[in-house]
């Protein structure tokens, strides 16, 4: 018997109530300016490479390509893990002082999602949990174009 049947035969409060429990939940479209925002902070990480240690110690060298390939190192004392994908985008980032102050979340395939900050000059990597940065430790930006030719 299919679901619709199942739920004619019920009660119309049983019904309406079933209903509910089969409707997804959708997320709202970003807005005008949550868009701009993370588009100028995809504009500023792709195609760079952000090396250095996170807060926690983690020695992290992160990848970004503008063709959406992305490729992630973090190596600790349990090991070194590497994320690699086809497809990164920039989500929830707050820009201010006109793109010197940056906070971003990046999500990749696979459920791969880190934090990147940007304070004037200086970047910082950390650990993206619950729309909060943890960890969060300087690294250096530097021309990531070669290494994305490679991938």
């Amino acid at each position: 018997m299919s679901v619709v049947r199942a739920l004619l035969r019920l009660p119309l409060g049983v019904a309406a109530l079933s209903m509910l429990v089969f409707a997804a939940p959708t997320a709202a479209a970003p807005s005008a300016a949550e868009e701009k925002a993370n588009r100028i902070a995809f504009n500023q990480i792709k195609d760079h490479t952000f090396t250095g240690i996170r807060g926690d110690g983690a020695e992290v060298v992160e990848t970004y390509c503008a063709n959406g390939k992305y490729e992630s190192s973090v190596s600790d004392s349990y090991g070194t893990g590497i994320s690699k994908g086809k497809s990164w985008r920039v989500v929830d980032a707050v820009v201010k002082q006109g793109g010197k102050s940056i906070t971003a979340f990046i999500k990749g395939t696979g459920g791969y999602e880190t934090a990147m900050l940007r304070r004037g000059t200086q970047w910082k990597v950390g650990v993206a949990s619950l729309g909060r940065v943890l960890y969060p430790g300087n690294v250096t930006k530097s021309d990531g174009k070669s290494a994305c030719a490679a991938m």
